[in-house]
């Protein structure tokens, strides 16, 4: 699995890296990534399919803007960086792409630089905990937590053996509590027993296990135009520039129409 990366040491211009394989960032020579005056492999980094796993080897970490102990994992997506002792390692944000067609390009692009299997439809990735970086593809209904039973396993030592259950329908995507010892929490958000509706990006955490709904489906036709002749939709509104446009050649147009009549 091959990621860019933004390196941005104290005091000197951001760097672009490639990384292939598992690298170390600290301040020895050996390190892969260099950290001038950090502590030797200070962070462990792991390129995968779904970012850039980093775990923190010393104290002082940050990871999206969170506190990563020492010891600790997170998946670092598009757009989100660590920073030790005034470096910084980035992963840049995606261009939105605009049209159906170079959406396409970029996905198959996408797909076929990464050596595991893509997933294409509704998953979960795990963000933080040991298996940081894992992804889950989603079927109709799955149970959630520490138990074998579990349709998707968490190792995380505060979530139940039977934590939470999320279904998939016709009216979409939905999780719910099965009276988990330490709760549920979506976006930060403790949930009752009730079904909660998901929505792409969401972020469910399971004991001390984050994980994130992926909905890649609902991603792209937020970003496709309406079409005027189906029915229920309403046409795209022009941007206010091009109404601007529209109206000054509009005036133009009967100015002339004025004139040449006098």
């Amino acid at each position: 699995m091959r990621q860019t990366l933004m390196l941005q040491c104290a005091g000197a211009d951001p760097e672009r890296r490639d990384l292939s394989s598992p690298a170390t960032a600290g301040g020895s020579r050996a390190d892969d990534l260099q950290l001038p005056g950090a502590p030797p492999c200070a962070l462990r980094l792991l390129p995968c399919a779904a970012g850039l796993v980093v775990e923190a080897c010393v104290s002082g970490a940050r990871a999206a803007g969170r506190p990563l102990p020492a010891g600790a994992r997170r998946l670092l997506r598009s757009g989100e960086s660590v920073e030790l002792g005034g470096h910084r390692i980035a992963l840049p944000a995606a261009v939105a792409a605009e049209g159906t067609r170079v959406a396409a390009a970029a996905l198959l692009r996408d797909a076929s630089a990464i050596p595991e299997a893509p997933i294409g439809g509704v998953h979960l990735v795990v963000v933080t905990g040991p298996e940081a970086g894992a992804r889950h593809p989603l079927g109709a209904e799955q149970v959630l937590g520490r138990g074998r039973a579990a349709d998707i396993r968490v190792r995380d030592a505060q979530a139940s053996r039977r934590h939470a259950r999320l279904r998939l329908d016709a009216e979409g995507a939905f999780i719910e509590d099965l009276g988990s010892k330490n709760g549920l929490r979506v976006n930060g958000m403790r949930l009752e027993r009730l079904p909660c509706a998901l929505r792409d990006g969401d972020e469910l955490t399971v004991g001390d296990t984050t994980l994130v709904f992926v909905h890649p489906g609902a991603r792209t036709c937020a970003a496709l135009p309406a079409s005027a002749d189906a029915p229920g939709r309403r046409a795209p509104r022009l941007p206010l520039a091009h109404l601007t446009a529209a109206a000054l050649l509009g005036l133009s147009a009967a100015a002339l129409a004025l004139a040449s009549s006098s």
